[in-house]
């Protein structure tokens, strides 16, 4: 006769089946506390008012800094925590439901200090000032004045149609040269502003910060070398961030205008750079310069000015200003993109280097035919 088991063992099944849900308990609140990539968005939050927890967490839902509510909510009643008072919350995302509680709760993230990063590569002023402004949080009528006023602290080239039929810009002499020129005197960068700095505020440490950065005996070593002033390299390097995202090519193709320049033998002095046709112009994003672009009688078209054009076309980045400076000296003239560019992505875009008319041609021609592939299968 078999003998019952003992008391103990009937108790195994019911104790390991509680142990698995509190593991799992555990494990979920765990995750809802400390786990999981909640938050979506790198940025500054805005409490304009206090709110219930109920309502910032919808807030932060629509303005896309966190993907889910409930474990905030959850977790916040746990917490304790009702209400959350008006300021300025650091959010990014590396902080846990955790981490982004305890920031509305206490405060510790709570900052009037903001980090506005300059955008690199912007063909106008007005650009660079709108994204300031956008960044320390202006709207309306409050934005649209900021930006006038930073604006009137630099000069600028202005669009004037009636200069020419195919001119986009006015000369030389008809812009203010008592005041800095905009993409001249700033370096792009993240800068840390007060969230109530003014256009003034933001002009004087963008000077300073400008000089601050010029002023390094390297860079100051390399202007020597090249026999340039800094703005001579921001123009050029303005030119070369427009031809050409493929970083490890940026100063061989620095060089060849710095050539053009010094020793015009091969190009008479001119640099024949299409982007400042564009931007002579006003057509930015053109696929293909034509004669319509190169006979602008514009400043800035190097197809018909010698030397460098008067001004920086946009804002070069500090990575094609420092390949300027870093340019090593060549033998080449010319440069004409690669054939082969049309099959590769926009950052592995290369140009062929040329000593020589004759040599350019060739590969112009090349790049010619297969650009006009390229056109007719993406019109």
């Amino acid at each position: 006769m078999a003998k019952n088991p003992p008391a103990w063992r009937k108790m195994i099944l019911p104790l390991g089946i509680i142990f698995l849900l509190l593991a799992v308990a555990a494990a979920y609140f765990a995750f809802i506390v400390w786990g999981g990539t909640n938050v979506a968005k790198d940025d500054v939050f805005i409490v304009d008012e206090k709110m219930s927890i109920e309502e910032v967490t919808e807030q932060l839902a629509e303005e896309g800094f966190i993907k889910h509510t409930k474990g905030i909510i959850w977790l916040a009643e746990q917490k304790q925590i009702k209400e959350v008072f008006p300021g300025y919350y650091s959010i990014d995302p590396s902080m846990n439901n955790n981490d982004l509680l305890n920031a509305l709760r206490q405060g510790k993230f709570q900052t009037n200090v903001v980090s506005v990063t300059v955008p690199e590569g912007k063909w106008r002023p007005e650009d660079v000032a709108a994204s300031i402004a956008h960044q320390l949080s202006l709207e309306g009528d409050e934005k649209s004045q900021f930006i006038s006023d930073l604006l009137t602290y630099f000069s600028a080239y202005k669009p004037n149609p009636s200069l020419s039929s195919n001119c986009a810009y006015t000369c030389i002499e008809e812009v203010d040269e008592a005041l800095p020129n905009f993409f001249e005197s700033i370096i792009p960068n993240t800068y840390s502003f007060e969230r109530t700095a003014t256009a003034e505020d933001v002009y004087r440490r963008l000077l300073d910060e400008q000089s601050i950065w010029w002023n390094t005996e390297s860079r100051k070593a390399n202007l020597d070398r090249l026999g340039l002033s800094p703005k001579d390299v921001v123009i050029i390097a303005s030119i070369v961030e427009k031809e050409t995202n493929y970083s490890e090519e940026k100063g061989d193709l620095a060089m060849v205008y710095i050539n053009r320049i010094a020793g015009p033998n091969e190009s008479a002095g001119y640099l024949q750079a299409d982007p400042t046709s564009k931007f002579a112009v006003g057509e930015l994003y053109l696929r293909r310069v034509t004669k319509k672009e190169t006979t602008c009688n514009c400043p800035f078209n190097t197809y018909k000015t010698k030397g460098l054009p008067p001004a920086p076309i946009c804002l070069p980045s500090k990575e094609t200003i420092d390949a300027v400076l870093n340019a090593q000296p060549h033998e080449y003239y010319f440069f004409c993109a690669d054939p082969a560019n049309f099959n590769l992505p926009r950052d592995q875009h290369k140009h062929i280097l040329s000593k020589n008319y004759e040599e350019h041609k060739v590969v112009a021609e090349a790049y010619q035919s297969a650009l006009d592939e390229y056109l007719r299968k993406n019109p």
